[in-house]
């Protein structure tokens, strides 16, 4: 059965652009700064993280792309985050989070991180993350991507703020 899943997604891999585009009509996310790689939805008291694959698409197959300076841009996008939270941009949010096939990330960026629970709404989420990421990925639809299983990441919001810091005048100034 797992194998015939993989093989319905090579046959039509436009579906997962049509599945995001009418998911995100419905449940439409806020970039946090023009040229982020974050967005975000309020969902009650939280902020759900959502990675927006076509950004990271586009840095891909900029010149100089590598792990790094992708991680690089998605530290930016939460001291970013912070400010818009210190603004006031986002009143009585208490945590913010998500799911994603990158878990290893998300505890780089300072998230606590879970295996999401074995459950056939997990295997939805995993099967459409598997599929955007193949979609967008130069390589397209890896083995080992197949394998991951969602990730579970948050944060409270004051370990946001207290881990990416309001910058110094000087410093904003600077860049």
């Amino acid at each position: 059965m797992s194998g015939l899943r993989w093989r319905a997604f090579q046959r039509v891999p436009w579906v997962w652009s049509t599945w995001e585009r009418i998911w995100l009509r419905f449940h439409p996310v806020i970039p946090i700064a023009d040229g982020s790689l974050f967005a975000v939805r309020r969902v009650g008291k939280s902020l759900e993280l959502h990675l927006d694959s076509a950004a990271l698409d586009r840095m891909r197959r900029g010149p100089g792309y590598s792990t790094f300076r992708a991680v690089h841009r998605m530290r930016e996008d939460l001291a970013a985050l912070a400010a818009r939270l210190r603004r006031g941009d986002f009143p009585g949010v208490e945590e913010v989070g998500g799911k994603t096939l990158m878990g290893e990330a998300g505890a780089v960026l300072g998230f606590h991180t879970r295996v999401a629970r074995r459950n056939l709404g997990n295997a939805f989420q995993q099967y459409f993350q598997v599929g955007l990421d193949a979609v967008h990925h130069p390589l397209g639809l890896r083995a080992n991507a197949k394998r991951r299983w969602p990730v579970e990441i948050w944060m409270t919001t004051e370990e946001l703020l207290e881990r990416y810091p309001k910058k110094s005048e000087r410093s904003s100034v600077a860049r």
